[in-house]
């Protein structure tokens, strides 16, 4: 074989290997060094005497009833599972821009309105933000979700 030829071959497998091995690593340092662990699942607490003071810890009808309002530090978002990059990764997006308000009467929700400004909804990633806001949700055109009890 000419020592072109044998240049050329060599090239052409070290560009495998090396490809063969970004592909296999890529996600892995995507997954472990880029991308940002996921945000922390949220809760819901109340300090004592939010709802009354009840020592059994049991709610009476007097402690819910009444109108109740979206507070503030109130979140809305998504958690998704995706496979980016050929990895698994957990991705959240939040807002807190959040309004609304629900009404309780005897241990019932009869009445509630929530509206959440989807447009507002922020990852980690630019790029998912604006794939999330042009195309999954069209935020352009529907830039708010509203949610209203009917029954």
């Amino acid at each position: 074989m000419r020592r072109r030829t044998k240049v050329l071959i060599g090239s052409a497998v070290a560009l495998v290997l090396i490809g063969g091995t970004a592909a296999i690593a890529g996600p892995i340092v995507y997954r472990d060094v880029i991308a940002k662990p996921a945000d922390a699942v949220p809760t819901i607490s109340a300090g004592p005497g939010t709802l009354g003071s009840t020592p059994t810890g049991r709610l009476s009808a007097a402690d819910v009833d009444g109108a109740w309002s979206v507070g503030s530090g109130s979140e809305a978002g998504y958690r998704v599972n995706e496979v980016l990059n050929g990895t698994d990764v957990t991705v959240t997006g939040r807002t807190s821009e959040v309004t609304g308000s629900l009404t309780v009467q005897d241990l019932t929700l009869t009445k509630a309105e929530l509206s959440v400004d989807v447009a507002s909804i922020a990852t980690d990633s630019q790029n998912r933000d604006d794939y999330f806001r042009s195309t999954a949700l069209r935020t352009d055109r529907f830039p708010k979700a509203t949610f209203v009890l009917t029954k």
